[in-house]
């Protein structure tokens, strides 16, 4: 039997989907349960935020997920795009961050409903162990995530080189697929909970990098696998270019 990974796997979807389509959260769990057994995961968590008016549509999401071995957490919600759409995110996060299953987990894995990881030049499951390790090491350390390849070759700032060339340190930290100690999620959830105004202020990532700023005394608090290595997708985009994206992700 697989060894349980020391991550709480934390997913975030919605029934309001991604330009009209329902699924993506389905391929996204999908292709990351190919490379690397969901079940290998220490706790399963997924907030489903629900649209008025989808409930079927989340029973159908619900019973779907239990199956894959989830605990879900449903709250209801409507938001547009923008700073609404971040409120309601980081509103999720704050709920999120209060169940005690999260800290069953040394670690906490935050994943996006449209973000599946290709690896090149390591498994999926040694690329997250190596990122607990990396964490574990280094108590400056807040963040180690992948990144798409766009985002790196349109000049994501770098600090410095790490881990022989196959990644870098950022002032920078975003929602693509990252690890961080629970504990700091925990710390995380309490600021944002006792700040609601800069919620609704502030782009979310950005509040993300303000608070977590806190956490450490190093501006190398961030840490971003290359894509040459490991890479982010980005699968929650118009439909020409999903269809394109889809491609070049399917798996074996």
């Amino acid at each position: 039997m697989m060894p349980r990974l020391p991550i709480s796997l934390g997913v975030f979807t919605s029934t309001k989907g991604h330009f009209g389509r329902k699924t993506d959260w389905r391929f996204t769990l999908d292709h990351w349960d190919k490379q690397l057994p969901l079940a290998g995961f220490g706790e399963r968590i997924c907030h489903l935020k629900t649209t008025p008016g989808d409930e079927q549509l989340a029973a159908d999401m619900t019973t779907d997920l239990k199956a894959r071995g989830f605990h879900v957490i449903e709250t209801v919600g409507n938001w547009q795009r923008g700073l609404s759409h971040g409120a309601a995110y980081l509103g999720d996060m704050v709920t999120v961050s209060k169940d005690p299953r999260v800290y069953t987990q040394p670690y906490f894995l935050l994943l996006e409903d449209d973000a599946p990881v290709v690896c090149h030049g390591c498994s999926l499951e040694d690329l997250l162990l190596r990122s607990c390790d990396l964490l574990a090491a280094n108590h400056e350390l807040v963040t180690v995530r992948t990144i798409r390849k766009g985002d790196y070759d349109g000049g994501v700032p770098v600090l410095g080189e790490a881990e022989e060339g196959r990644a870098f340190f950022s002032p920078n930290t975003d929602f693509q697929p990252l690890i961080m100690r629970s504990l700091d999620f925990y710390r995380l959830g309490l600021v944002l909970e006792a700040n609601p105004q800069a919620c609704s202020q502030i782009q979310c990532e950005q509040l993300w990098a303000v608070i977590l700023r806190q956490f450490s005394r190093s501006s190398a608090r961030h840490l971003v696998w290359k894509p040459s290595w490991a890479e982010a997708a980005h699968i929650g985009i118009p439909q020409a270019e999903h269809e394109q994206a889809i491609r070049q992700l399917s798996l074996p």
